[in-house]
């Protein structure tokens, strides 16, 4: 059964309108370029990797690479955060995803903060004590001889000719100082 429809010819009447449609995509258009010019990501992250290193910092850079896991220097902000607090599980969860990185001085980067983190991990050993210490000595020493294969800025590759002198790799030593020598 179908509804009866009216027969009375009511006067249809404007409907009012808030605004224009050009005024209201011009508010919109203006409200989304200001928060594009507010929103912080890069200015933020310039200035968490200046500040000190705080609670507050690293549960900043941990939330961001939430949003952003394929940042590579976010990853090696929290790696080097990691570093700092002793952390070598949480060091080498960040740098996991790096290890294949396209950047070959991201992967530097890499290995570098690797071989602090077995560094870390051998004092803790030698510390202790124990029978991995020497198997723990030798995987830095051949870490070491891989670093020294790089092409480091001068001031890093004197941090690793000291490490590899006290690493008990002289050779290693003296051929990095003879490259700092020919470069000078």
């Amino acid at each position: 059964m179908l509804l009866r429809r009216s027969k009375l010819a009511a006067q249809r009447t404007e409907r009012p309108y808030l605004a224009p449609y050009w005024l209201l995509l011009l508010m919109g258009g203006l409200i989304v370029v200001a928060l594009i010019l507010i929103y912080p990501e890069q200015n933020l992250i310039q200035r968490v990797v200046k500040a000190p290193e705080s609670e507050l910092s690293s549960a900043y850079v941990t939330n961001l690479l939430r949003t952003d896991p394929n940042n590579p220097k976010l990853r090696l902000l929290q790696a080097t955060q990691a570093l700092e607090h002793g952390n070598v599980g949480a060091l080498r969860e960040a740098l996991e995803p790096m290890l294949v990185a396209d950047d070959p001085a991201m992967r530097r980067e890499v290995a570098w903060l690797l071989w602090q983190a077995s560094k870390l991990e051998f004092n803790r050993l030698s510390v202790q004590g124990g029978s991995q210490v020497q198997a723990v000595r030798h995987q830095l020493q051949q870490q070491l001889a891989a670093l020294a294969k790089e092409d480091w800025p001068t001031e890093r590759q004197v941090e690793i000719a000291a490490q590899a002198f006290e690493f008990g790799e002289p050779a290693i030593s003296l051929a990095l100082y003879r490259q700092i020598a020919e470069r000078s």
